[in-house]
């Protein structure tokens, strides 16, 4: 099954990743294929549902304390930045 996947994935940003998946599996002249749930990770990793990010970045902009307290704020804050999908490896306290 996860030959036919990835051999569906012939134009464009879709084709861009199945090559480099690809080359990641690669032993010199064999492919060693990950199990199938590896696999599906890596591809729902690579390929987010865009309207979410999206979503998530609209709403990181409009973003505003008001009468939230700072700890239901930053937990919001948190979340969102989660579904964006923007790292927060640079910030120790995170």
């Amino acid at each position: 099954m996860t030959t036919k996947r990835l051999l569906s994935l012939d134009s464009g940003e879709p084709a861009m990743w199945k090559e480099q998946f690809v080359k990641s599996i690669m032993d010199e002249d064999e492919i060693d294929f990950p199990m199938y749930e590896e696999f599906l990770a890596a591809f729902k990793k690579a390929f987010k549902d865009v309207d979410q990010v999206n979503e998530a970045l609209n709403d990181l902009g409009r973003l505003r304390q008001g009468n939230k307290g700072a700890e239901e704020h930053t937990t919001t804050f948190r979340l969102l930045v989660g579904k964006a999908g923007i790292s927060s490896e640079r910030n120790p306290n995170h």
